[in-house]
């Protein structure tokens, strides 16, 4: 029962009281460290060579007019002060300097500028008012042009970009002037249409209303630190520097020496994850270390189940699966579900009011009273919900449940259909729904070809990724260790209430059975790409376990076409017997329950 006071959100990553306010940025003149270790959270660069600030959103093309980008600068410590070097055949010079400068007002910053140019150039001498030129922009632009010889100038222009200065710097041959003032103008555009509506999005965001609860038990900073780390990883995995134009620099700090900034989310302001920290590390592209507070203002009262599918939906959750399991009430009822199929029609209802992006339906072919008539009828009844996909398993006998209990001390008979009459009503399914147009997207999974359907689980978990399971007996796996809960619920209760975390056993992976994990999940998509496993293992998976695909070939189980391993209809209905194959010898009695 949902509790009858509103759901929150939780603090994930709690930081000390006392942080190190950021020192100040250096004058945009400074130079840049000789090695130029520009870090992947300051600066990204696009295969069309487009390099994108992240800080700012500012973007320097590889190439403005007939000027080259030849190198990106960073200054200070939190990669708030930035610049781009273009320079073209003449070797005439143009630099576009950004720095978040919040509390100082142009003029000072421009006085700056100039004292600290006059003093690296010592013949520097200002042109006269009648000869001083700028470029074309809409912004208000601070300027000098300098003559540093008969043929050679250099200049300044700086102006305001909310709490940012945004400065450029050239030196150019005066015959070419006019050149280096339209590659300015070109530079400028670029800038107004990135830095410029980046910048002023962020300066319409309101203070942040805190719904959240702060997280005061140290017992829960291992799970949450767990939470942060699978973030920051996924978003290793997954970098996409559109999605920073949402993020708006807040604060940057130090803490114990590491280097941090952060971030409110400028795009949503209410729901999911409107705040974020990021580390500073030149060897690592993160660009999401972890939920710092998520908030939503949704009340969620006892029985308001709609309520809660919409706050879903509004902190980001993209996909609800639901566990139908079956529409005969004698059957639900037989099999102890908590559930009739009145509120499924119900909450399937909610869910496509909410407008979830993709709604799947849990069937389960083979649960106790299960008949050919009962199941044709639930998979006719499941198309005529018409789900984004629909997952449907074979009903199994975990060693710790209570009929399983019952089977061994009593010597009873299984309740539940044998695997053969559940392959044939997973292969009906399987007909039914192909035939109203959904593809075959995994050995339990069809879904509909008429919009895309991602499968987070498989497109990443099953390609090497980490996952934290939770309830009784539930399976985890976290950089190459396996593990899994404690199998009894009150075991389970007792370590979560003494603040522990409720492991059972674990296994830290070898190399190899790393990639026999990899493979045989792979395997559960119905085919594999042998490439992969050469390129991210060095192995040859076919040569590797040759005797094992082999007999299963011979079985008709699946075949082999050039660098595909892919499973029959034959060997897709019964993957999971199929995988103790490639399992090393000491494994394959291992219980999972």
């Amino acid at each position: 029962m949902l509790a009858k006071t509103s759901f929150a959100a939780l603090t994930a990553i709690v930081l000390g009281a006392e942080l190190a306010a950021a020192a100040p940025a250096e004058n945009s003149l400074a130079v840049p460290a000789a090695d130029n270790v520009v870090p992947k959270t300051v600066w990204q660069v696009g295969d069309n060579g487009m390099a994108l600030h992240l800080q700012s959103q500012l973007q320097c093309p590889a190439t403005v007019g007939e000027f080259h980008r030849t190198r990106l600068n960073l200054y200070g410590p939190f990669g708030v002060d930035v610049s781009c070097d273009y320079q073209n055949t003449e070797r005439d010079e143009i630099t576009l300097y950004i720095a978040l400068r919040p509390q100082e007002e142009l003029a000072k910053q421009f006085d700056a500028a100039k004292a600290a140019l006059v003093q690296r150039f010592a013949n520097a001498t200002p042109l006269p008012d009648s000869e001083q030129q700028t470029f074309t922009s809409a912004m208000n632009w601070s300027h000098v042009i300098y003559r540093l010889s008969g043929v050679a100038h250099t200049g300044l222009w700086m102006t305001k970009l909310g709490g940012w200065n945004v400065e450029y710097r050239a030196t150019f041959s005066a015959s070419r002037t006019d050149a280096a003032l339209e590659t300015m103008t070109m530079m400028t555009d670029t800038v107004q249409k990135t830095a410029g509506q980046h910048i002023a999005a962020c300066q319409m965001l309101g203070p942040l209303q805190r719904n959240g609860r702060k997280i005061v038990n140290q017992s829960m900073f291992p799970a949450l630190s767990i939470s942060g780390t699978l973030t920051a990883k996924t978003a290793r995995e997954n970098t996409n520097p559109a999605s920073a134009a949402n993020w708006c620099v807040i604060r940057p700090f130090m803490d114990a020496g590491a280097r941090f900034i952060f971030w409110r989310n400028a795009a949503n302001q209410t729901g999911g994850i409107v705040e974020r920290l990021t580390p500073l590390n030149e060897n690592d592209p993160v660009t999401v270390f972890g939920i710092i507070d998520t908030a939503w203002p949704q009340m969620i009262k006892d029985g308001d189940f709609a309520g809660l599918l919409k706050t879903l939906k509004e902190i980001g959750v993209t996909r609800l699966s639901l566990g139908v399991e079956h529409f005969n009430d004698d059957i639900l009822a037989a099999n102890g579900r908590a559930h009739l199929s009145a509120e499924i029609y119900r909450a399937y209802e909610w869910a496509r009011e909410v407008d979830f992006p993709q709604i799947n339906i849990d069937l389960i072919a083979g649960m106790m009273g299960e008949s050919e008539e009962h199941w044709r009828d639930t998979v006719g009844r499941a198309l005529e919900l018409e789900p984004d996909s629909v997952t449907i398993y074979q009903m199994e006998l975990p060693y710790n449940t209570v009929i399983s209990r019952d089977m061994i001390d009593k010597g009873l008979d299984s309740p539940i259909a044998d695997w053969a009459t559940k392959r044939r009503w997973l292969d009906y399914a399987y007909e039914q729904f192909q035939a109203r147009g959904y593809r075959i997207a995994s050995a339990y999974t069809l879904a509909t070809t008429k919009k895309p359907c991602r499968f987070i689980y498989t497109d990443s978990l099953w390609h090497g990724g980490d996952m934290i399971g939770l309830g009784v007996s539930s399976f985890s796996h976290f950089d190459g260790v396996h593990f899994q809960n404690l199998s009894k619920f009150e075991d389970y209760v007792q370590a979560l209430d003494s603040g522990q975390l409720p492991l059972w056993r674990a296994l830290a992976l070898t190399p190899k059975q790393r990639l026999i994990r990899e493979m045989i999940l792979q395997l559960k998509t119905g085919a594999l790409d042998a490439a992969y496993f050469r390129r991210k293992f060095g192995v040859d998976v076919w040569r590797e376990f040759q005797s094992a695909y082999e007999r299963l070939s011979g079985e008709e189980m699946l075949r082999r076409d050039n660098g595909t391993i892919e499973l029959t209809r034959r060997g897709l209905l019964q993957v999971d017997h199929l995988l103790s194959e490639f399992f090393e010898p000491e494994l394959k009695t291992v219980r999972y329950a």
